[in-house]
């Protein structure tokens, strides 16, 4: 296919195709339901104007409709909106309609709760406008979703934080939900347990400045300090580290720390799994370097390399590969590896359904060309994609 293409060419559901569609269609020309196709829509159409709940389509709506202009819950339009409205002026729960919302919306203003589809986004909209709890799809991302945006405990997602938000707003106990957070509010100003607000707090308050534990507040610490200096886990503090330390250095599991760890390494050098470390890794490291499945190690892997190079299936593990190698790269289905590829290839070139090859496709495809129904993770994204 033609360099450049978009995910509506892309094969999405068991054997359907886009078909052929022009070259810059967004993800929303994509068929997204059980075999309910988008359509042909005008180049540039944001994605509110997908097709998003069971057999209800959108229809065709003007260029650039932003996407509180979506019919968010069952039959319910957000209506006229206003530009720069609160997340407050957002109804959370069941059967609300987010209302009106201004444009450049923040996470707080998508559908939350059980049943509630985050819906189409508006490109470039952050990783937090996903949907979060059990069952919800994270739906189309941005290009350059940073690596919070995949799915990563036992079908828990590390759901939508704002942008620039560390790892510690992820929703990490069970059944809890980091809700809506504010673009640019600190960790600190979100309620973390079970029903345990932070309250109303000065910006630009650091996350030990938060109340996190079951009645435990961090104290007053200095300002600066990063959010392994949080005491995170039942009654256990990552202690006193060097200021600037990154989030991986904090205590994640029970009882276990990852150590002092030298600064800015990344997220993925924490230990992930039941007393599983990463150990020390070269700084800059990305994600996929981290260990994912039960006892599994990437190793020590090249720095910079791509996320599809991680161990992924049960016991598979890609091993070293070459540097700068795209995800279809990655042995995706069970016992199902998509091959040696050509370097630079985007992800449709990787075989997504069981046994289903998406066959040769062109470069630089965005992420929402990867299977997204039917038990499929995020999986593979486009190169130069966050993990």
């Amino acid at each position: 296919m033609a360099t450049q293409l978009a995910p509506g060419q892309l094969s999405w559901l068991h054997g359907n195709s886009a078909g052929s569609m022009a070259t810059q269609l967004a993800p929303w020309q994509l068929s997204w339901l059980h075999g309910n196709s988008a359509g042909s829509m005008a180049t540039q159409l944001a994605p509110w104007q997908l097709s998003w709940l069971h057999g209800n389509s959108v229809g065709s709506m003007a260029t650039q409709l932003a996407p509180w202009q979506l019919s968010w819950l069952h039959g319910n339009s957000a209506g006229s909106m206003a530009t720069h409205l609160a997340p407050w002026q957002l109804s959370w729960l069941h059967g609300n309609s987010a209302g009106s919302m201004a444009t450049q919306l923040a996470p707080w203003q998508l559908s939350w709760l059980h049943g509630n589809s985050a819906g189409s986004m508006a490109t470039q909209l952050a990783p937090w406008q996903l949907s979060w709890l059990h069952g919800n799809s994270v739906g189309s991302m941005a290009t350059q979703l940073a690596p919070w945006q995949l799915s990563w405990l036992h079908d828990n997602s590390a759901g939508s934080m704002a942008t620039h938000l560390a790892p510690w707003q992820l929703r990490w106990l069970h059944g809890n939900c980091v809700g809506s957070m504010a673009t640019q509010l600190a960790p600190w100003q979100l309620s973390w347990l079970h029903g345990n607000s932070v309250g109303s707090m000065a910006t630009q308050l650091a996350p030990w400045q938060l109340s996190w534990l079951h009645g435990n507040s961090a104290g007053s610490m200095a300002t600066q300090l990063a959010p392994w200096q949080l005491s995170w886990l039942h009654g256990n503090s990552a202690g006193s580290r060097a200021t600037q330390l990154a989030p991986w250095q904090l205590s994640w599991l029970h009882g276990n720390s990852v150590g002092s760890m030298a600064t800015q390494l990344a997220p993925w050098q924490l230990s992930w799994l039941h007393g599983n470390s990463v150990g020390s890794m070269a700084t800059q490291l990305a994600p996929w370097q981290l260990s994912w499945l039960h006892g599994n190690s990437a190793g020590s892997m090249a720095t910079q390399l791509a996320p599809w190079k991680l161990s992924w299936l049960h016991g598979n593990s890609f091993g070293s590969v070459a540097t700068q190698q795209a995800p279809w790269q990655l042995s995706w289905l069970h016992g199902n590896s998509a091959g040696s590829m050509a370097t630079q290839l985007a992800p449709r070139q990787l075989s997504w359904l069981h046994g289903n090859s998406v066959g040769s496709m062109a470069t630089q495809l965005a992420p929402w060309q990867l299977s997204w129904l039917h038990g499929n993770s995020v999986g593979s994204m486009a190169t130069q994609l966050a993990p």
